[in-house]
């Protein structure tokens, strides 16, 4: 789920029931209270002193993202990401303007999820850790900057300040999702924030000014500061380089996994 319990974990984000898989089980198995997985908003990070959400996960970020440590939380650094999952896949497809929390778990399964062929659907593609720029994407303000959009790892977490008594909680007042959570293609978050669809949600590459108010960064897309281009994880887990320039309905046709479509970005 792009935010949700699943493998034993309660109430996670996506990048976080991945760790075991990037071979981060040692932060993954830190993360139990009263026998359970659960990540909280305040769970102690690896090193002392630290909290989880502030943890730096080498694999989640890109070298060539200038905008990595630039974010204006500072209590949630170096836990921002350079890459975020397809709502289209991972949320629930027939839902992709709410902020009800279960349609944040779409139940993805291969094979039955990609009707389209794994090999023709985008999973994952780059974004950019921090995107504040004011293009369509706005009206949010956050710690005094308009619109502070951004990509951290472990947005969507469960707040230590909802009370947790010894079972795992039913609901989270964190996800699903908001201004910084690693999302494309779909989705809007409890705090107004959306992700844009069909034609609208062809990737960005080297924004001008990227990380000012008024620069041309917009976090509804899926970004990079590779040249002309975004590198992008495919669901049979090939990785491809997609131009900039790729036709509109070319790109939503590779998000969309149940589109009926035989599109491909050989």
């Amino acid at each position: 789920p792009l935010a949700g319990t699943y493998g034993g974990a309660y109430l996670a984000p996506h990048f976080f029931h991945l760790l075991p898989f990037v071979e981060q089980g040692n932060v993954y198995n830190k993360v139990t209270v009263s026998g359970y997985v659960i990540p909280l908003w305040e769970t102690p990070g690896p090193a002392a002193g630290s909290f989880l959400r502030a943890t730096r996960i080498k694999t989640y970020q890109c070298p060539s993202d200038v905008t990595l440590d630039k974010n204006i939380a500072k209590d949630w650094l170096p836990g921002d990401s350079c890459y975020a999952a397809n709502y289209m896949v991972f949320g629930n497809r027939d839902k992709v303007v709410s902020t009800v929390a279960a349609d944040y778990d779409g139940k993805a399964r291969l094979g039955a999820t990609f009707t389209d062929g794994t090999s023709n659907t985008v999973m994952y593609a780059e974004k950019l850790a921090f995107c504040p720029g004011t293009l369509a994407n706005v009206g949010i303000t956050f710690g005094g900057v308009s619109t502070a959009g951004g990509t951290w790892w472990m947005r969507g977490i469960y707040r230590a300040s909802t009370v947790f008594s010894g079972s795992p909680p039913t609901s989270n007042d964190s996800y699903p999702g908001d201004r910084l959570s690693a999302i494309f293609g779909g989705g809007r978050g409890n705090d107004g924030t959306y992700w844009y669809t069909g034609s609208a949600s062809k990737p960005i590459s080297q924004p001008k000014d990227a990380t000012l108010t008024t620069g041309g960064c917009d976090r509804g897309v899926s970004s990079s500061f590779h040249s002309g281009g975004v590198n992008v994880a495919m669901g049979d887990a090939s990785v491809r380089y997609v131009r900039t320039t790729i036709d509109e309905l070319l790109w939503w046709q590779c998000v969309t996994p149940t589109g009926g479509e035989v599109a491909t970005l050989d």
